[in-house]
């Protein structure tokens, strides 16, 4: 797992996967071990069955698919833009100007 700062002291981006996005974990410093220990549950078996048990998808690629799922997570990952998420993360404003004109215009 690595953790990268961002401008906001109070959050910071990690990532289990090089080739998944990061989770932004957000908490004062006391609070860290407890937002990553949380993070870290969402990815084992029972946290991801959580997810499922949710009808969401997994990301574990060892998960069944949701109950009643139509699609599969690999074809929906074939529609999946290629993202910087580094580079996105390290521009928040300027991504929320472009999502409100894109989608909320």
């Amino acid at each position: 797992m690595t953790a990268t700062a961002t401008d906001d002291p109070h959050i910071e981006l990690v990532r289990t996967d090089p080739d998944q996005p990061p989770v932004a974990v957000r908490g004062h410093r006391p609070m860290k071990p407890a937002a990553k220990a949380v993070y870290d549950f969402f990815l084992t078996k029972a946290g991801q069955q959580a997810i499922l048990d949710g009808w969401m998808h997994s990301v574990r690629p060892d998960m069944p698919p949701p109950p009643n799922a139509t699609i599969k997570i690999t074809e929906i990952n074939k529609f999946a833009l290629p993202m910087d998420w580094d580079a996105i993360s390290r521009q928040p404003e300027k991504v929320k100007e472009r999502f409100d004109k894109t989608v909320l215009r």
